[in-house]
């Protein structure tokens, strides 16, 4: 086994369990009982099975942007069982080939211009795209957004009115999956799978939040040209009468 099981008993656990969103912290008992730190595909696998057999409830994490605390915190639904986090924030990297031919792992004959991992940063991203390729992603402008929950769950950012939601431009996943026999199955699933395999990957590009299964890489067939030039304005009033409380009577009337 090489992934990393964070309990409560290791001083890291109370920081790795918290999530962006410190307004809603992630609970004590019965939050989150585990946390399996995942470097490699194989790890999410083996985690993800031992969590299954051992009658977990599992929430994955890549950036930890759930600001409504769903991943560290347990569900009223939830039966008792206790809540693993798989943290796949360690599968990283940015692969692009100008001719198309990026295979996945799970099926070589599929074959792409652009592969995002789903632990990278809004902010890997941007870099690696734009330094290899001049393309972008009309994905947010917080940094530190992870791909993995930001991808599925729609992408939009500030050039979204242009360009549309990332997962517009999403061509193929590679996501694992509970199969009949209680192991998670890897599969790859884009525009031209068939069967229950493509309403898997219409799933993956609007249903949101990742709730199909796990998904590990993103692939692209193309990505939009990154803008030449952006203009930041920025907007400052004055705390007080005659500041912003005067600007937010007018704006609503009162």
């Amino acid at each position: 086994m090489s992934y990393v099981i964070i309990d409560r008993g290791n001083p890291a656990f109370e920081t790795l369990k918290k999530g962006f969103n410190l307004r809603w912290p992630a609970a004590g008992n019965p939050g989150a009982a585990l946390i399996c730190i995942c470097q490699t595909i194989a790890d999410v696998q083996l985690a993800a099975n031992n969590a299954l057999r051992n009658g977990y409830r599992m929430t994955i994490r890549s950036g930890g942007h759930c600001y409504e605390g769903f991943v560290s915190n347990a569900w009223p639904a939830q039966d008792g069982k206790p809540l693993v986090i798989l943290d796949i924030s360690m599968l990283t990297g940015m692969d692009y080939d100008a001719s198309g031919k990026i295979p996945s792992p799970f099926d070589p004959t599929a074959t792409y211009q652009f592969r995002v991992a789903a632990g990278n940063q809004n902010w890997d991203n941007y870099l690696a795209l734009y330094k290899r390729s001049g393309k972008t992603l009309p994905a947010g402008s917080c940094y530190s957004v992870g791909a993995g929950g930001h991808i599925c769950g729609g992408g939009y950012g500030l050039l979204s009115r242009k360009q549309g939601l990332t997962v517009d431009w999403l061509s193929g996943v590679d996501i694992l999956v509970p199969g009949a026999n209680g192991e998670m199955i890897a599969k790859h699933v884009n525009d031209k799978s068939s069967g229950n395999d493509r309403l898997l990957y219409i799933a993956c590009r609007g249903g949101g939040g990742g709730n199909f299964g796990i998904i590990v890489n993103y692939y692209f067939n193309d990505l939009p040209l990154a803008p030449r030039q952006a203009c930041w304005l920025a907007l400052e009033f004055p705390w007080g009468e005659g500041g912003w409380q005067t600007v937010g009577k007018q704006q609503f009337g009162e």
